[in-house]
């Protein structure tokens, strides 16, 4: 759970590239990948609600979990853009139900009183390991650099 957080934040700046360079996606190509995990994930929450209703936040949260790292390998082995988009939209699906089950939690768990820090918390929780994805992109990048030019 805590490894998917940097994973967003390491394919938002890894993805473009990969969509340009290795899928010859183009800027159009970018724009479709980044838009169609934007669209399913407003198209899946809802029914990701009820499935958590049905099931329960931790078997949703831990399927949420094994869809999204199964669908982000399998993205990365895409042959062409059509696939990747396909893995993309079953990133979301995942990417939903992680979502939907912490926010679900942190409404139950949290007293009335402390409803608003407790939602605080949790977005900077999942926004904080976010942004780990984020450096740890460029401290690998600045390695690679550093490795080609020796």
């Amino acid at each position: 759970m805590l490894l998917f957080f940097p994973y967003v934040g390491m394919a938002i700046v890894a993805f473009p590239r990969f969509v340009y360079f290795e899928l010859n996606g183009g800027e159009i190509g970018i724009g479709v990948a980044i838009a169609a995990f934007a669209i399913a994930a407003i198209a899946v929450r809802p029914f990701v609600g009820r499935l958590s209703d049905r099931y329960g936040r931790r078997a949703l949260m831990a399927s949420g979990a094994l869809i999204t790292a199964g669908a982000g390998v399998l993205a990365s082995f895409a042959p062409n853009l059509p696939v990747f988009l396909a893995f993309r939209v079953m990133t979301d699906l995942g990417e939903a139900a992680i979502f939907v089950s912490e926010a679900s939690g942190s409404a139950t768990f949290c007293a009335l009183n402390l409803f608003a820090s407790c939602s605080s918390l949790g977005l900077l929780f999942c926004f904080g390991f976010f942004a780990a994805g984020f450096d740890l992109v460029a401290i690998v990048r600045v390695v690679v650099i550093a490795q080609w030019n020796n």
